[in-house]
């Protein structure tokens, strides 16, 4: 489509005016030269979304004549699923990223544009500059030369993910051999045709992009040694911390629902590799925090904003790659190739944005071993400066100065992220190591086995930092040392083969008691807004406590998935449940002569007494070779029981029809009629636990976000900046 093709040359046009502008005012800063750049770059945005609306009006009109709509549509869709259509594919994912980095860029853009108008220096240095020891000292000078490195990199960063999105040709007319085949469009993986496939995407997308900024923040500050930039850096992370978050859950929540995998979480390669950026941006925020008001961690919160885009990229590279690991998520292909190696060059060979992205995390990863070493040397030479050693002592190394300024708060916090940092690096190599899980559950207990004494680590560490800050200090090994006890004695007497999960188990209870005490008396101790921002942290908290809890209560105590076989009107016990097949329904919904609709209403007794009533099932897409389950779940406040359906029976061939196939397929299969199903039973023991620590992350994060862009500026922030430039190393 000859607009589209338009729109994308006049955003790549523009951004290469907007890079060009940002080069000249980094070598000579001039102010005609930024505001030309801002300029080019709100531009861009404008161009870049409107490429963006009309591809999504083409999903939603179902225009098939455009190759890219052709290949992730079927016309029959619901609107909301041929709008998802466009994020589907690897050029639409692409296309979202770049444009939303760029919006976020440009309204940052307008607020600093917006602030220098009104005769207030930069509001972050300057709220910095008041309240906070990072940012005593900065002038406008810092923080414009901070700004000029972060814009400079991200222009490039989206010219390069927009010009791949040109070279696709995304607007390529479809070929009229594909359209006389499939008029109305090949369609996707039925797996992906869900309410959930149109929000958890985007939401996953725009936490990558909000990563980018801390980022760029995080590199002008590495490059220049200047500060002033932990600020606008946290204002982003937050609400990239919510999008992840928010992001990972749903796709939890999505494989319970919706995909009949019996579980939320299998550590299959793509649901790690979209943890790894959440647990990147959790730690920037710890370290940034201490970096922001104790002007500690200098080295850490830098470093870790700077690995914010990287850990994103290897992210979206493991979704998209396709194959590159054995992989539930395999939407897109699977990889033919026998080891890793080949399956990575196939990888590296095929696909533009798949090169793009092994490319940009590979200059990244280079780029950023010289970066830190400069930064930790411009920092060793500054302690060395303010306070020089005694002339017959030997000078003072920069580890013992960082050492010296060191409290137990700080402490508990790098244990924390070491942590983190080091289980996310596990996880990859053992990821990598075993060529990746499938939906296996004996893959998943070994390798939740394997990461467990992490785990275990990292409860006990949250813990005793959550229990710190809430109860005097000389108590702290007190509570601490009997929440262990009563996990011991738990364990010996409750749970014997479980020692591990009662120990930690018991720590968490404590931690979550005395993160809910924090937030009781942050309301009495501190004033409402405070109070608020308090609530908001310690909920995020809990949060995390309650899933890690919940998490080691199901992966323990779930039973596995019986498979049961059902005619109509029989029922078999299993475990401790009476599962009764009421009824199977049918459905011909494409005048194709064949069952695509099915769907079995069963009850489930527990001791006699009736559980509750569900339905399950199976749809089939006409152009598609795979069914999509329709699970069951029975809900309680204690476990739910979880039914997945696996096959139906045919009584005209007496012949049991399984689900991975497609009926005319199989063997003696033509038409099929049906009177009985067979499906999966298994439980979840107190899952609500997880679901509750989920909501409760997602709201704490949400809260967080709003109070850090909502929060006035401080009063006497126009005089709190100085305008002339002071000493900065470069």
């Amino acid at each position: 489509m000859l607009l589209g093709t338009a729109l994308l040359t006049a955003t790549l046009i523009a951004l290469a005016v907007a890079l060009g502008f940002s080069l000249l005012d980094l070598r000579r800063p001039e102010s005609r030269h930024r505001d030309r750049a801002v300029k080019a770059t709100w531009a861009a945005t404008g161009f870049g979304g409107g490429a963006f609306v009309l591809l999504g009006a083409l999903f939603l009109m179902g225009d098939t004549s455009v190759g890219y709509v052709w290949r992730n549509i079927d016309t029959t869709y619901p609107w909301y699923q041929r709008l998802s259509g466009l994020w589907v594919g690897r050029e639409g994912s692409l296309l979202l990223w770049a444009l939303a980095t760029l919006s976020f860029w440009s309204l940052e853009e307008r607020r600093h544009t917006k602030a220098v108008g009104q005769g207030i220096a930069h509001a972050t240095a300057a709220h910095a500059s008041l309240h906070h020891r990072n940012g005593a000292g900065a002038t406008r000078d810092d923080v414009e030369s901070i700004r000029r490195i972060a814009r400079t990199a991200l222009l490039a960063l989206v010219l390069i993910l927009f010009g791949v999105v040109a070279l696709e040709h995304v607007f390529r007319a479809t070929a009229s051999a594909d359209l006389a085949l499939a008029p109305h469009g090949r369609g996707v993986n039925p797996q992906l045709v869900t309410l959930y496939n149109s929000i958890h995407p985007p939401i996953v997308f725009m936490g990558y992009a909000l990563s980018t900024l801390p980022f760029a923040f995080a590199l002008g500050h590495l490059v220049t040694g200047r500060p002033g930039w932990v600020g606008a850096a946290r204002r982003w992370a937050h609400p990239a911390f919510l999008f992840l978050t928010t992001g990972v859950f749903l796709g939890a929540l999505w494989a319970y629902i919706a995909l009949g995998w019996g579980g939320y979480w299998a550590w299959d390669p793509v649901e790690v590799g979209s943890l790894i950026p959440w647990v990147f941006v959790t730690a920037f925020l710890h370290a940034a925090m201490r970096h922001d008001q104790k002007d500690e961690m200098a080295v850490f919160a830098p470093a870790l904003g700077f690995l914010l885009l990287p850990a994103a990229l290897f992210s979206t590279f493991i979704v998209r790659a396709g194959g590159l690991w054995r992989s539930v998520h395999n939407f897109l292909g699977e990889g033919r190739s026998v080891t890793s190696w080949e399956r990575l060059m196939n990888a590296l060979s095929g696909e533009n944005e798949v090169r793009v992205y092994a490319g940009l995390l590979a200059l990244l990863l280079v780029a950023f071993v010289p970066l830190l070493m400069r930064h930790v040397d411009r920092i060793e030479k500054r302690l060395g400066s303010a306070a020089p050693a005694p002339a017959k002592e030997p000078p003072e190394r920069l580890g013992d100065r960082l050492l010296s300024h060191l409290t137990l708060r700080t402490l508990f916090t790098i244990g924390t992220l070491l942590l983190a940092l080091l289980g996310t690096v596990l996880v990859a190599i053992l990821v990598m190591s075993v060529d990746g899980f499938a939906s296996d559950a004996a893959r998943t207990e070994a390798f939740e086995s394997r990461t467990g004494p992490i785990a275990l680590t990292a409860a006990t560490v949250m813990a005793a930092a959550v229990a710190y800050g809430a109860i005097p200090k000389r108590r702290l090994v007190e509570l601490v040392g009997l929440a262990f006890v009563v996990g011991l004695i738990a364990g010996w007497l409750v749970f014997p083969d479980h020692l591990a999960l009662a120990l930690a188990g018991s720590v968490l209870v404590l931690a979550a008691v005395l993160t809910l005490f924090r937030i009781t008396t942050a309301w009495r101790d501190a004033r409402p807004r405070e109070a608020g921002r308090r609530s908001a942290v310690h909920l995020v908290h809990l949060g995390v406590i309650l899933v890690l809890l919940g998490h080691g209560v199901v992966s323990t105590f779930a039973t596995g998935s019986e498979v049961v076989q059902l005619k109509v009107g029989d029922s078999q016990d299993v475990a401790d449940y009476t599962v009764r097949l009421d009824s199977v329904t049918g459905a011909d919904r494409d005048d194709n002569g064949r069952l695509d609709h099915i769907v079995a209403t069963l009850t489930v007794f527990e001791d006699g007494e009736r559980l509750g009533t569900t339905t399950m099932g199976f749809i089939l897409y006409a152009n598609q070779q795979h069914y999509k389950p329709e699970v069951g779940i029975l809900r309680g406040l204690g476990k739910d029981v979880y039914l997945a359906p696996r096959g139906i029976h045919d009584p005209a061939q007496d012949l049991w029809v399984y689900a991975n196939l497609p009926f005319d397929q199989q063997e003696g299969v033509e038409t099929v009629q049906v009177d009985g199903v067979t499906f999966g039973v298994s439980t979840l023991p107190y899952i609500n636990i997880l679901w509750a620590g989920a909501g409760a992350m997602v709201l704490g994060a949400a809260l967080l976000t709003l109070h850090t862009w909502v929060t006035p500026r401080p009063a006497g922030v126009r005089s709190a900046l100085p305008e002339t430039p002071g000493p900065a190393e470069t």
